[in-house]
């Protein structure tokens, strides 16, 4: 009999411990989607469109005012353009870039949630990305290069 009383103390307090909350105030983790950083290769001459040819009031993105659009110079060793948007959710987003009257980049991007459980799950992705109608196979890289042609 204390054998089994002891058996199940054993199993109760195992169980209390794993139905406590983890403490993830010392987890670094990864933070949601909410910056897309592109790369924009002319394809006839192979320079980042971005360094010395348009600047941001050259560009816009069609029908989005949630989006912020920066041309960023210090984040990468090359010149970027940021697309940013810190509400983005779950879904799927579709944007014209228009450059100039030179170039029209269509960019698709669909945002889930990564799953998982514990401290870094349920962040969210980017799961698939589709710009200029070519889909970029890691999508969550940092930065994208794109090759554009007028």
């Amino acid at each position: 009999m204390n054998k089994l009383l002891f058996l199940l103390s054993l199993v109760f307090i195992f169980n209390c411990e794993s139905l406590q909350k983890e403490d993830c105030s010392t987890v670094l983790c990864v933070g949601n989607f909410s910056v897309l950083y592109l790369e924009l290769i002319d394809e006839s001459t192979e320079e980042n469109i971005l360094e010395e040819r348009y600047s941001i009031a050259d560009i816009q993105l069609v029908d989005d005012t949630e989006v912020a659009l920066v041309i960023d110079s210090t984040s990468f060793p090359v010149t970027t353009l940021q697309l940013r948007n810190d509400d983005w959710t779950v879904g799927t987003y579709q944007y014209t870039l228009l450059i100039g009257n030179d170039f029209e980049i269509p960019i698709e991007i669909d945002l889930a949630l990564s799953g998982g459980s514990g401290c870094c799950s349920n962040i969210l992705i980017a799961e698939r990305l589709n710009i200029n109608n070519q889909n970029i196979s890691e999508p969550n890289n940092i930065l994208i290069q794109v090759q554009i042609a007028e």
